[in-house]
């Protein structure tokens, strides 16, 4: 169960790191600045951190797919519903990746989600 919830956690935050490198790029601001800044602030995971140049070089070679992650994520969607436990951050995270697995993305490196 401890595992599970570790990838719930880095999962859902990995989302959420993408979305903000996405919406930052479609704001003008070029992607190697954005990891650059990120990697000495709070939003600096050293997980994440770990494959900014997979990210940076778009380098999607697979490690830890999508459709993997999906896996994992539907184990930890398991454990909320026997606790009849409603977790709506977990849920559009799910979410997420299973859009980005419809996207074709789903043999690719979890690097590749802000794309």
């Amino acid at each position: 169960a401890v595992k599970v919830l570790n990838q719930m956690i880095y999962l859902s935050y990995m989302a959420a790191f993408s979305e903000g490198l996405a919406l930052g790029e479609s704001l003008g601001i070029p992607l190697k600045n954005l990891l650059e800044v990120f990697s000495t602030s709070a939003a600096g995971h050293k997980m994440i951190m770990d494959r900014f140049n997979q990210m940076d070089e778009f380098i999607d070679s697979p490690g830890f797919t999508i459709d993997r992650i999906i896996k994992d994520l539907e184990l930890a969607n398991e454990l909320c519903d026997e606790k009849d436990y409603e977790a709506p951050i977990f849920s559009s995270t799910l979410e997420v990746y299973k859009k980005a697995s419809q996207k074709g993305l789903g043999s690719c490196d979890v690097t590749v989600l802000n794309r």
